[in-house]
């Protein structure tokens, strides 16, 4: 719906904004059930070991609450009653996203079982750290 939106010669700002705020926090969630069930399906669940109550704390929560920030950054987005959102708290959201993965590297150095599903995780994402820095201290 976005590219078909960008398409449009005569563009609609602010439903563009909207399509790309859904856009946004729909990837969010899938990437958050993609590594919530590569958890529950691959990876050791053992709440005994700290590292990998860390592990599964991780794959649990990190990228959920990131995805419940960022709908509370873009929500007047969504709703079309404003064209921007609040910065900051956007900002934490998509720092949330990239710690997600500086954890599981941190976790995958230590367990073995984590490391070999390495490949199955995007690591670009922690590029959402260099972006949440500009988010988060923009004035």
């Amino acid at each position: 719906m976005l590219y078909s939106t960008l398409r449009k010669t005569p563009i609609d700002k602010a439903q563009m904004f909207r399509l790309g705020a859904i856009a946004v926090i729909g990837y969010t969630f899938a990437l958050w059930i993609k590594h919530f069930l590569l958890m529950l399906y691959a990876l050791p669940i053992n709440l005994v070991n700290p590292i990998l109550v860390v592990g599964t704390l991780n794959a649990t929560l990190t990228i959920l609450v990131a995805g419940l920030i960022l709908i509370a950054a873009f929500l007047p987005v969504i709703r079309r009653q404003r064209l921007n959102f609040n910065p900051r708290l956007a900002g934490i959201g998509f720092l949330l996203i990239g710690l997600h993965f500086v954890i599981y590297i941190a976790v995958s150095l230590l367990i073995q079982r984590y490391w070999d599903f390495m490949m199955l995780t995007e690591l670009w994402a922690l590029a959402f750290i260099i972006l949440s820095i500009g988010y988060i201290f923009k004035q």
